[in-house]
């Protein structure tokens, strides 16, 4: 599909896109790394979560999200969803050649096998990224002597999408997923999707204190500070849009990037893609 770019809006931009409001973490760790820069950011909210469906149904998802945000002057696109980075990256990076496309996973990886000291690992992830074994890969490609476990922690997303980020209800559910893993003698926790870091707190408190969180939307910030050189914008600016109606988003956007943003622009991803799909037949 060609792309179209918008060369009347402002930009150029660092785009993100998750399947709802767990790429604010890596939205908020890119905004503090590059804070005279302009970002766009797409919440698929109307359809989150994505870790419970199926690849075609990720890819298919990603692919429009890919298609939108690629209509806008891009320096790179950023993935910001482990499941989408798990399963669909070769398709986007073939949809998209010459745009740069960062995912999460393999800096999450690296930072894993840089912080743990008796090379045993939990991964925290969906169940679309846990049943890739992605990061399973990623970290044994760089040691192939870490053993690595995984727990798929699907109530997490809805948790984080409802902003229910603290209490009894959420210490329940971690030590739920934790408590066996937690027997593994593992040192390292990896915050497999984008939405758990908004949990952190309650996860480290069932972890405890010996054992380090690594978050990838960190760690792919740094690695995005020394993969490209961009250019400081004078009066650098945010958009956001969401597919559902974004009054909760924006709540909980606000709370996450510690300031108020416009309201999001609301767009039916879906009937845009294949509109402009049967355009161009």
């Amino acid at each position: 599909m060609d792309r179209k770019t918008l060369s009347t809006m402002a930009g150029p931009y660092i785009a993100v896109f998750d399947s709802g409001v767990g790429g604010l973490t890596v939205l908020a760790q890119l905004r503090k790394t590059f804070p005279k820069h302009s970002f766009l950011y797409l919440g698929d909210t109307a359809r989150v979560p994505y870790g419970t469906k199926s690849p075609t149904m990720v890819i298919r998802y990603a692919l429009e999200s890919a298609w939108f945000l690629s209509r806008y002057p891009l320096d790179c696109l950023v993935i910001g969803c482990n499941t989408v980075s798990a399963v669909a990256i070769t398709a986007l990076k073939g949809a998209y050649p010459d745009l740069p496309i960062l995912e999460v996973i393999n800096p999450g990886a690296q930072e894993a096998v840089e912080t743990t000291k008796n090379k045993r690992v939990l991964i925290l992830g969906t169940e679309g990224t846990i049943a890739s074994r992605a990061y399973q890969k990623a970290i044994h490609s760089l040691d192939a002597e870490i053993e690595v476990f995984g727990i798929a922690c699907n109530l997490f997303v809805p948790l984080a999408e409802e902003g229910i980020l603290d209490g009894p209800i959420c210490k329940m559910i971690a030590q739920e997923y934790l408590q066996d893993a937690l027997k593994k003698d593992i040192d390292t926790i990896v915050l497999g999707c984008t939405h758990y870091p908004l949990l952190r707190k309650v996860i480290q408190e069932i972890a405890g204190e010996n054992i380090q969180i690594v978050d990838s939307a960190i760690s792919l910030a740094k690695r995005l500070k020394t993969s490209f050189a961009l250019s400081e914008q004078e009066k650098p600016r945010l958009r956001i849009f969401t597919t559902d109606l974004p009054h909760r988003f924006m709540k909980i956007a606000s709370l996450f990037l510690e300031e108020n943003i416009e309201e999001p622009t609301h767009i039916d991803l879906e009937a845009m893609f294949y509109a402009a799909e049967r355009r161009e037949i």
